[in-house]
């Protein structure tokens, strides 16, 4: 039998000589450098292969193995716990019915290596072997390192020097494995030291873990994979059919392999794969088929795609794996479910909130925000936005004087202005319609008898950057989040209209993808809030260059002078509907009665 070796270094590998004179280069080599030899052994075959290849890479031929090898790299651990690794892996051989008289243990200079007699397994030479070997290997611990188990592996010889640490690899006897220190051990590699072996052999220990059948797929080495690409599309594939998914995920997979370009003859060959005999593959076929003339493009707020998201995807963070593309049929499917949907609990109604019952505006279906929707509110300073928004997530219709609890979606406030302190007495006063004063001098029971009107508001006042509030969302899953207001969240080299603009971009972006409610808040421009002028304040007047108007859902204005305790209210935009305007009165604080009516 034929191996492979390298003298110096696995590069140089590529020289094939008979393997019973390997301990001849051993003897003239080893002393002061490194001798490699191959796990597997090869016929004859192997010299016609190499005269015409030059390598031993693509060989596909017999492979035979005397010993199967475990290697125990020391890595970045201490030699005292690389040690201990070692005895744990003997120890673990030994339950599965191995003893010293079927295994030989080494120090390799740095870490360890056990050889494992081949008759413990019953391995015959075979084209398919290293496939086995690694199969099996992988069944006795899922721990061990597999890429040792290649096609083309190399590993050090016996009595060669590690040119890292300048010590030998040098047999052990089971007694000094489990007596000796670390320190002790390598005292005894630095010399070439003499060793009676004890023949090995093997009659069959570990059989059964033996693997019988070679992968229909097969790895002879170590794969670098995308796995940061379409991570959802890798974890469904990865993980199998799923009874209740198994259509859906055909459809989703398939509608992968299309955009990368991948004939449909070979998806359904993956599918099928991947079916395993779960569904009729008939239906696998078709699926595809469906899906390859149809076009169908799934996205990241596909709702079985966002089940298996995964941060480290590409495409997390902008949510951007594909541009949906919709056919007329997807997009009949979406408004259908968005008809049918009980909406209760999930959105933000301004018709029932700043309406009187009688008026015309009060059930008005087009005044509603729902999820995936940015909602600004602007004005000049000392206009009361922060008490409008107050008002609309603690649910108080200021006309009926009520508070409507099934408006009560989970809120994250970021209260970047007010501390949490002033804003927690303000949401007490709007809902138990008490004066400041009054209400501080019975704060505890007052919190006692409305406390279930406030359990639905989490409150953040630090300056977060744009980044730190999409994870705050994802951390909380608020169905609703208010920025009070948006010139004071944090952005590193962006100032003005430039930083306006990237801001509220963002969190139209955030709405969308976390299918969340967002309402921010913002100033207008000082020239825009004169007090020797009257109302100035219109579509336009946010700041930005245009970004609050392009990129909100809707938009509320609040016109007048601080001093006047008269509010003009007008929807400037809605995207989906009408306009509407009306007049509120503020009533201040140490009088309060829900503070907007």
């Amino acid at each position: 039998m034929y191996i492979e070796i390298a003298v110096g270094s696995p590069q140089k590998r590529g020289l094939l000589i008979k393997e019973e004179i390997l301990g001849n280069y051993i003897k003239k080599y080893g002393k002061d450098m490194p001798v490699y030899r191959s796990v597997y052994r090869y016929t004859e075959d192997i010299l016609q292969h190499m005269e015409k290849n030059k390598s031993t890479k693509l060989y596909m031929g017999i492979h035979d193995v005397p010993f199967i090898p475990i290697d125990i790299d020391k890595g970045d651990n201490t030699k005292e716990h690389t040690l201990e690794i070692f005895r744990a892996t003997l120890n673990h051989l030994f339950e599965e019915g191995l003893s010293g008289e079927n295994l030989q243990a080494y120090f390799s200079g740095t870490g360890y290596h056990i050889d494992i007699h081949r008759d413990c397994f019953g391995f015959i030479p075979s084209k398919e072997l290293p496939y086995i070997v690694k199969g099996t290997m992988e069944n006795i611990s899922n721990s061990l390192d597999i890429s040792i188990y290649k096609r083309t592996s190399l590993y050090r010889c016996l009595y060669t020097k590690n040119q890292k640490s300048g010590l030998y690899k040098i047999p052990l006897s089971i007694e000094e494995i489990f007596t000796l220190t670390a320190t002790e051990i390598e005292t005894l590699a630095k010399t070439r030291r003499t060793f009676k072996f004890d023949k090995k052999y093997g009659e069959g220990e570990l059989a059964s873990l033996v693997v019988k059948e070679v992968p229909a797929i097969k790895q002879s080495r170590n794969i670098t994979e995308p796995i940061k690409i379409a991570t959802c599309i890798q974890k469904i594939y990865n993980q199998g059919p799923t009874t209740g998914e198994r259509n859906n995920s055909i459809l989703r997979m398939s509608s992968h392999f299309r955009r990368c370009g991948i004939p449909s003859s070979a998806c359904k060959a993956a599918l099928l794969k991947w079916n395993g005999g779960s569904l009729e593959p008939n239906l696998v076929e078709e699926k595809v088929e469906y899906v390859y003339n149809s076009n169908y493009k799934y996205g990241c707020n596909d709702s079985l795609l966002k089940k298996y998201c995964d941060p480290k995807c590409i495409y997390y963070g902008r949510k951007d794996y594909s541009i949906d593309i919709f056919n007329s049929e997807q997009m009949q499917v979406q408004v259908e479910d968005w008809l049918s949907t009980d909406w209760r609990g999930k959105v933000l109604d301004l018709s029932k909130l700043l309406f009187h019952p009688t008026d015309w505006n009060y059930n008005r279906e087009d005044l509603v925000v729902y999820p995936g929707e940015l909602l600004t509110i602007f004005g000049p300073t000392g206009t009361n936005k922060t008490a409008l928004a107050q008002n609309l997530i603690l649910g108080y219709n200021g006309f009926t004087d009520t508070i409507m609890s099934n408006y009560h979606l989970p809120a994250l406030v970021l209260s970047l202005e007010l501390n949490s302190r002033t804003l927690h007495q303000r949401n007490l006063q709007i809902v138990s319609g008490l004066g400041l004063k009054e209400m501080r001098a019975d704060i505890k029971n007052v919190y006692k008898q409305y406390k279930k009107y406030l359990g639905h508001i989490t409150v953040q006042t630090m300056s977060p950057t744009v980044e730190q509030i999409k994870e705050k969302i994802r951390e909380l899953s608020p169905s609703i989040v208010v920025i009070d207001y948006i010139e004071l969240i944090s952005m590193k080299f962006k100032s003005g209209n430039d930083k306006i603009t990237e801001i509220t971009q963002a969190l139209r972006s955030m709405a969308v993808n976390l299918d969340i409610i967002i309402v921010q808040l913002s100033q207008v421009p000082r020239d825009v809030a004169r007090e020797d002028t009257e109302r100035q304040v219109n579509l336009y007047s946010g700041k930005g260059s245009g970004a609050i108007e392009n990129s909100s859902s809707k938009v509320l204005g609040i016109d007048s002078q601080a001093k006047d305790i008269h509010r003009h209210l007008e929807l400037f935009k809605n995207t989906d509907g009408g306009l509407f305007e009306t007049d509120l009165t503020w009533t201040p604080s140490w009088r309060l009665k829900g503070e907007i009516k």
